[in-house]
């Protein structure tokens, strides 16, 4: 043996067959998750109307206690969806062929601030606008309205956490 490998313990086959069926139970769980994931974006982009909580709490993906949710649906005008409450973060959005967009921060009371520098012209957090798309303040969560005049798909990624 060289000298290099002497103290080096070789271990047994058993022990060694034992950790690739650990490696190999891990890597299938993965693949589960990922499966899982996959679907559920997949139900969620196929959503028509509202995303009630139980749905979104469906599709969250929690990483550290930061949470980030995403997908695009059908709006109708002048119908509206709120996002969890109680909580802070931020998020983009886009809705119809690049029509209206924004980024934005929310706080967990439900204040909206539009990033000045990132939206388009008919953006308002005023929920009695016309004509506009709205990320507006909708209690102790955040919510879209849209009031463009026809049912449009809204895009978004949102990220928050509690504070």
């Amino acid at each position: 043996m060289p000298d290099f490998a002497k103290g080096i313990p070789l271990g047994d086959p058993a022990s060694m067959r034992k950790e690739t069926n650990m490696k190999t139970i891990k890597y299938l769980l993965l693949i589960l998750m990922i499966a899982s994931v996959s679907w559920a974006q997949t139900l969620k982009q196929n959503q028509v109307k509202d995303l009630p909580d139980s749905l979104l709490k469906k599709m969250d993906i929690t990483s550290n206690g930061l949470t980030t949710i995403k997908g695009a649906f059908t709006i109708q005008d002048s119908a509206s969806i709120t996002i969890p409450t109680g909580k802070a973060g931020w998020g983009r959005c886009m809705i119809g062929d690049n029509q209206e967009h924004a980024s934005f921060t929310f706080t967990a009371a439900g204040v909206v601030t539009l990033d000045s520098t990132s939206i388009s012209a008919n953006i308002s957090t005023t929920i009695t606008d016309d004509d506009v798309f709205i990320i507006y303040d909708a209690g102790a969560g955040i919510g879209f309205k849209n009031m463009l005049g026809s049912a449009l798909k809204v895009a978004y990624k949102i990220e928050y956490y509690t504070p």
